[in-house]
């Protein structure tokens, strides 16, 4: 998980553990890839009480860029999270992370979510930061 994912999954690890879940961050699986299975991580897992979600990010970097790069963020993270193996999870999610230093960035989020499962937002004094997910159960083996 690189640098700036961590401290966004931490605080979805710590709302896990408030709603009552037990998560778990950077646990060891075998991801599947063409070449077969190899040994990887998953960036979150949690239980709820319609079954076990687990979740694969990665932290939008290059807002300057738009759209297209945000798509391309996205497309990386749906690519990770297919790679885990339906037996590992009943739900499995990709997510983008993208703290938001402009408005043109903010626009870009707004748009990617049109497309998406779920997106929420957070915001504190000069401070925002969304979260966009795409269900990808369908697409995992």
């Amino acid at each position: 998980m690189g640098d700036a994912e961590l401290p966004a999954v931490s605080i979805l690890v710590g709302g896990a553990a408030l709603a009552g879940f037990f998560p778990a961050a950077e646990y060891k699986l075998k991801k599947n890839t063409a070449e077969g299975q190899r040994l990887g991580r998953a960036d979150l897992w949690f239980d709820t009480s319609e079954g076990d979600r687990s979740f694969e990010f990665k932290f939008w970097r290059n807002q300057h860029w738009g759209l297209e790069d945000l798509k391309t963020t996205m497309k990386f993270a749906i690519s990770c999270a297919s790679q885990i193996p339906r037996n590992e999870a009943k739900r499995i999610f990709a997510g983008t992370i993208a703290r938001i230093h402009h408005d043109g960035a903010e626009d870009a989020c707004i748009k990617l979510a049109e497309g998406m499962d779920f997106c929420y937002q957070f915001s504190a004094e000069g401070y925002k930061l969304y979260l966009i997910f795409k269900d990808v159960t369908r697409q995992t083996q």
